[in-house]
């Protein structure tokens, strides 16, 4: 078998070293909050408040005062009020479940002969109620929008016709006419090849 001479090997250049801008770490300034000075006399109703209305809120706090210690004087002490008892009807608990089945009874294990391996498979009670109930729910799935899908297309039979004479006579009785479905066709076909009519 002949040799093959491959090419020597050629020397790659050196990395080239791209100079770059030095950047500093991030530094974080601490927001500062001053707190916004209020003063008595920008704000209503806290400064510069007469005397004589301090005098007639004086009056009219007396006044009150007295009429509650009027009010506490002349009513009769009251005996402490005692909550109401109420007897309630015993509460019938549920009957016990009776034996409660382990879940080593609910799984069966099959032995896979080849590699002797134990694989848990449900018992065929629950495998059954499972099947049932998954074929029943799409049969009825599937059964009610075909049955769904037959009683629109019968609707729309019944009613576009209706509906259609509906809308011609309330058309007629505004003395309006109201075009065929080909004419109206035909109408925006001469409207593409001519350009809308003034």
């Amino acid at each position: 078998m002949p040799s093959i001479n491959f090419p020597p090997p050629i020397r790659l250049p050196p990395p080239i070293i791209a100079p770059h801008d030095p950047i500093g770490l991030p530094t974080f300034n601490i927001p500062k909050w001053e707190p916004v000075p209020i003063y008595r006399d920008q704000v209503p109703g806290i400064g510069n408040v007469d005397e004589s209305n301090n005098e007639d809120e004086d009056e009219d706090t007396e006044e009150t005062k007295e009429e509650t210690e009027e009010q506490t004087e002349t009513k009769p002490e009251q005996a402490p009020v005692k909550p109401a008892t109420v007897e309630l009807p015993p509460i019938p608990l549920p009957p016990s479940p009776g034996e409660v089945i382990p879940e080593t009874e609910m799984v069966n294990e099959v032995t896979i002969p080849i590699i002797n391996m134990d694989v848990p498979l449900p018992k065929t009670e629950i495998v059954v109620i499972a099947v049932t109930t998954a074929g029943v729910a799409a049969i009825a799935s599937v059964g009610g929008t075909m049955v769904a899908n037959q009683v629109f297309r019968q609707l729309v039979k019944v009613f576009k016709p209706l509906i259609k004479t509906i809308l011609k006579k309330l058309m007629k009785t505004r003395g309006k006419v109201l075009p065929s479905w080909a004419r109206e066709r035909r109408t925006q076909k001469y409207q593409r090849v001519k350009g809308p009519t003034k």
